[in-house]
């Protein structure tokens, strides 16, 4: 596949995943403040808690869906139909097999809620009736055809799950909307998307069916050994970067419910859906180059590779930096305008949270290149490393100096154990180089960052935001400050002469398309 093509098909990925995330933030904020003043924060705390729970319990999927998807690419760009179907067969088996142990175990794991569940306001709720809603949410997706969407993402495609992911938010969103409004039921608010979720899989299937037909064939040959074999030496590995990120990013709410109360679970979800809602559209623009960089390393040299990590590493740090820098200055009197100054946490809980989006962001290119390019079994002990580590300290911490110290283990744990193997392998096996080229950029772009934030924070506490307007005002300054720094510090590299030329090519390519 050559340039113009990677490139048309991000910029398709690129916009239909912009009107799916301006829509869903929209929402999203419509629905979490009815949420919040219709069932209050003990039910929005259960609904942080089960959320992150199910988080670990979709460890049974153990990277099988990543494992396919990299098998796909060559098959794919190589027009292999029959091991095309059957790599989508295994994957049938596999998902559905997996389906029933995530419900096995998660109903096994229900008599031991009672040890994570901590209300102490008197309401009374059937926490067990509202897990195994969420249990049921999430296994449905398993049973019902969702295997077959890995075809439409792998061939570079996935606009087209985007527009039908789009649609269903909007039908579930409006529909979760009116239930709060009129009914103020959690239970019902928790089973429309259980049904709206069964629709949407049925429907990517039919699709996937219609525009690769041979999915839809019943003679499928079964792979050879040796290929099973591959796939799930990928898989094994796969399966500890899955430990690694479920505990990670999904134990943090257990942690904060079993030690400070699940009512603070709720007040933390309002920081975490902002900095998850920023981390979409940030992934947004990234996600779509996954395929890309999964074509370019097969067909592509070291030396052309490394370029290209150098002009994508620049625009994920200035994109991280910046967005870092907002999250910190803003976070609290965001959530002090949107839904009132109860709901606030201490200043230094929501830097920490700040930096908690940007430790990992740093290192996203590496891991672009990582995914992409099959390095699963290279860091597969590391994964498990970042695990213990993640929970150790902050079971330690918790303890110690509360809720900071929760999200101060992630960190930690990124730290040691992220920053020191992923980067090594990534140069060593895909740019042929030596690490260090990549550790004096990265303490550079940490040191700039802190500075950058320091003097933006000083600026944005000396001005009085009181209301959604002041609040837009500052954020317009401390925007174009941060930008026009940026701009003036690296506007004589290669990198962001490249990244400009190329942003003015895509706006032009995304115009021509849009007005079509």
């Amino acid at each position: 596949m050559n340039n113009s093509s990677r490139m048309a098909k991000s910029q398709y990925n690129f916009i239909f995943s912009l009107i799916n995330n301006m829509v869903v933030t929209i929402l999203g904020f419509v629905t979490r403040t009815v949420f919040v003043h219709s069932l209050g924060t003990d039910y929005l705390g259960l609904n942080g808690l089960f959320t992150n729970v199910l988080s670990l319990l979709s460890l049974a999927e153990l990277g099988v869906g990543s494992a396919i998807t990299f098998s796909l690419y060559k098959p794919i760009a190589e027009h292999d139909d029959e091991k095309i179907k059957s790599l989508m067969r295994l994957y049938k088996k596999a998902y559905q097999i997996i389906g029933w142990v995530i419900f096995g175990v998660g109903t096994a794991l229900a008599p031991f809620l009672k040890y994570i569940v901590n209300l102490d306001t008197g309401v009374e709720i059937n926490y067990h009736v509202i897990y195994f809603m969420f249990l049921l949410n999430s296994v449905v997706s398993y049973w019902f055809f969702s295997y077959r969407s890995v075809i439409i993402y792998a061939n570079q495609e996935g606009y087209i799950l985007t527009k039908i992911e789009t649609i269903f938010a909007l039908i579930r969103s409006f529909v979760q909307f009116f239930v709060l409004i009129v009914f103020r039921n959690f239970y019902l608010y928790l089973a429309l998307p259980i049904i709206i979720g069964i629709l949407k899989n049925i429907i990517i299937s039919k699709i996937a069916g219609k525009q690769y037909p041979i999915i839809n064939e019943k003679n499928v040959k079964p792979l050879d050994s040796g290929e099973t074999k591959g796939i799930f030496k990928n898989v094994f590995a796969l399966s500890l970067f899955k430990i690694s990120g479920v505990v990670y990013g999904a134990t943090d709410n257990i942690i904060i419910s079993t030690w400070l109360g699940t009512n603070i679970v709720g007040l933390v979800s309002n920081y975490t859906m902002i900095t998850q809602l920023v981390s979409t559209y940030v992934n947004m623009i990234f996600q779509s180059m996954y395929a890309s960089v999964g074509n370019l390393n097969a067909t592509e040299t070291a030396d052309y590779k490394f370029l290209v990590f150098r002009r994508l590493n620049l625009l994920n740090f200035w994109i991280y930096c910046y967005c870092t820098i907002c999250l910190g200055c803003f976070l609290n009197p965001c959530v002090k305008v949107w839904l009132g100054e109860e709901y606030c946490l201490k200043t230094s809980t929501t830097v920490i949270l700040a930096l908690v989006f940007l430790v990992p962001g740093l290192n996203n290119v590496i891991n672009i290149y990582k995914d992409a390019c099959g390095l699963f079994k290279e860091v597969q002990f590391r994964a498990v490393a970042t695990a213990v580590v993640n929970l150790g300290v902050s079971i330690v911490l918790v303890r110690k100096i509360g809720l900071n110290g929760v999200f101060i283990g992630t960190i930690v744990a990124y730290f040691t154990t992220i920053y020191q193997v992923d980067p090594r392998v990534v140069f060593d096996k895909v740019f042929k180089r030596k690490v260090i080229e990549y550790y004096s950029v990265l303490v550079k772009q940490f040191a700039l960052f802190s500075v950058l934030f320091l003097i933006m924070y000083v600026i944005s506490q000396a001005i009085c935001i009181s209301s959604w307007g002041s609040l837009i005002m500052c954020f317009i300054l401390i925007s174009l400050l941060v930008n026009a720094i940026l701009v003036c510090i690296y506007k004589k590299t290669d990198e962001f002469n490249y990244l400009h030329d190329i942003a003015f090519t895509m706006l032009q390519g995304l115009k021509q398309r849009l007005y079509k």
